[in-house]
């Protein structure tokens, strides 16, 4: 559009045809129910996927469908409609919600409660304020006069309105919630019963059955009966991630020790240390040993070196005794444990020393460039430096001498075509047919 003209929205199909004309001020970023919103002149309605109008545009906000409902808003209030633009549910209400798992939160009067899809009253609408994480969760925060009760999804008050505070739900799995009565945590099951007393600092839950918890600035972790699995004496939380295995870990006097999670128990890995995940590889420490474990938490490597860099690019530097050699992401040694120094890779080549002089290995292991040198730099764009006599020449990667021996010292490797020696106490910048550039 030109400058200063008003900008106006269409939709194009995967093709890069047009199938939503560009003629509207707003348009959704997708289509629920086979229709998507849309605005006009300040009012909003809805459009199907070839861009026919189905619901004319209305509506002063218009927000996409949920279970066959979209709220709307039309003369300050709120209301739902149906696909076919049908008001199901009066416009009436000051704010209104999604509904999800068939019920929503509507405000009226400047109270909230819930409703059903048939605009049902679920609860009275006399709540000052109503806490939820995700709608389907089995409990909720309702608040009047500063004080919150514990709300079951059902509309039942499972608790007086006396706690000064009540975490929110998000997991549809967990039917306990986290309450606050003055400065402490406890928990209240899905009977309205204080299961947990409210005796902690502060209380996260971490799965549906595991609870971090803190008490005098320690963290540990309880179960959903309040037996601690975890002892309180760590300085921060217990990291989660579902998807390996084990799935926990925490620091113990500087080491990451590592847990498995088994319902309402966790279970101590032997390791000293687990490290964090690298190429589906995670390193492990024990008695002065490392290896690794895969994804499914086996012991893909087995404990026997002294030392282990991460993976990458599906290889490990691994060292037993002073001497190094590489490893692959099954555990087979790629090199013997031989060398006396080793190098991560770099355009396929890895400098390896034995004995003194330096050489360099492929992918697979193979000394494809012999141990020869008195001293080697990394290959960069095609080429690595190397000593020999006390003078810098350069090869290529099947070891061959692509610029003579004839520099001092080498400053800056190759890099953009370009690299910087000395010779004779001068710095020269030269090209990769080793002759200087002006």
């Amino acid at each position: 559009n030109r400058e200063g003209a008003t900008m106006k929205y269409g939709m194009v199909d995967k093709t890069g045809r047009l199938v939503i004309p560009i003629q509207y001020d707003k348009i959704g970023l997708r289509f629920s129910m086979g229709l998507i919103v849309a605005a006009q002149q300040g009012k909003w309605g809805y459009l199907n996927t070839t861009g026919a109008v189905i619901i004319p545009p209305k509506y002063d906000i218009a927000v996409g469908f949920s279970e066959n409902l979209a709220a709307v808003k039309l003369n300050e209030k709120w209301g739902y409609i149906n696909t076919k633009g049908i008001v199901v549910i009066p416009i009436i209400y000051e704010s209104a919600s999604d509904f999800r798992d068939h019920q929503a939160v509507v405000r009226q009067n400047g109270k909230m409660g819930f409703i059903d899809a048939t605009g049902k009253r679920i609860t009275d609408i006399k709540y000052d304020d109503i806490t939820y994480g995700h709608m389907p969760t089995t409990l909720y925060a309702a608040k009047i006069n500063d004080k919150y009760a514990v709300l079951h999804r059902n509309g039942r008050e499972l608790t007086a309105f006396s706690y000064d505070q009540i975490k929110t739900n998000f997991d549809s799995k967990r039917n306990y919630i986290a309450v606050r009565s003055g400065y402490k945590w406890g928990v209240v099951n899905d009977q309205g019963t204080l299961v947990i007393p409210a005796l902690y600092d502060d209380l996260d839950f971490m799965t549906d059955q595991l609870i971090h918890a803190n008490s005098q600035g320690k963290w540990g972790i309880i179960n959903t009966s309040g037996t601690i699995v975890l002892p309180m004496t760590h300085e921060r939380k217990a990291e989660i991630a579902f998807y390996r295995v084990p799935q926990g870990t925490y620091i113990e006097n500087g080491m990451r020790k590592a847990f498995t999670l088994e319902g309402n128990t966790i279970r101590i890995a032997k390791y000293d240390f687990i490290d964090e995940e690298s190429d589906g590889r995670r390193e492990i420490f024990y008695n002065k040993k490392v290896g690794f474990l895969d994804t499914k938490g086996q012991e893909i490597v087995p404990l026997k070196y002294d030392s282990a860099s991460r993976f990458s690019q599906g290889i490990s530097i691994v060292a037993i005794g002073g001497k190094f050699g590489y490893i692959d992401t099954l555990g087979k040694e790629l090199t013997a444990v031989k060398y006396q120094l080793c190098d991560q890779f770099s355009d396929g080549r890895a400098r390896v020393m034995l004995n003194g002089k330096w050489g360099f290995i492929d992918a697979a292991g193979r000394e494809v460039i012999s141990v020869q040198f008195e001293k080697a730099a990394p290959f960069t764009e095609g080429l690595a430096a190397v000593a020999v006599r006390n003078k810098i020449g350069f090869i290529n990667p099947q070891g061959q001498m692509v610029i003579e021996p004839q520099f001092d010292d080498i400053l800056q490797l190759f890099e953009n075509g370009e690299a910087v020696v000395t010779r004779n106490g001068k710095e020269i910048v030269i090209g990769k047919d080793g002759k200087p550039l002006e």
